[in-house]
């Protein structure tokens, strides 16, 4: 019966490992920048790093954008309505 106890929690403990890495901020070298418009708005994501990284950019109020793979040199976008969204930041996914 500890056995299966012991399995349980090796278990979950990588999944909640997991969801704390998506909030991680990715170096400085990755930049992040939002342009609004009337309607909609579009945040951008930037690798200026020498090594690749996998990134989603966030969002308030809202799902967020996917998380992609981002090779030194790569661009990625997200677009969403003007309201209520709010550009978040970049995380590390």
């Amino acid at each position: 019966m500890a056995t299966v106890a012991l399995t349980s929690v090796a278990a979950v403990a990588p999944a909640a490992a997991a969801e704390v890495g998506v909030r991680a901020a990715p170096p400085t070298c990755v930049k992040g920048w939002v342009n609004s418009g009337v309607i909609t708005q579009t945040a951008y994501a930037k690798n200026n790093c020498s090594r690749t990284y996998r990134v989603k950019i966030l969002w308030d109020f809202g799902v967020d954008g996917p998380c992609q793979t981002m090779d030194p040199g790569d661009q990625q976008s997200s677009k969403v309505a003007i309201t209520p969204r709010v550009f978040a930041g970049l995380a590390l996914c």
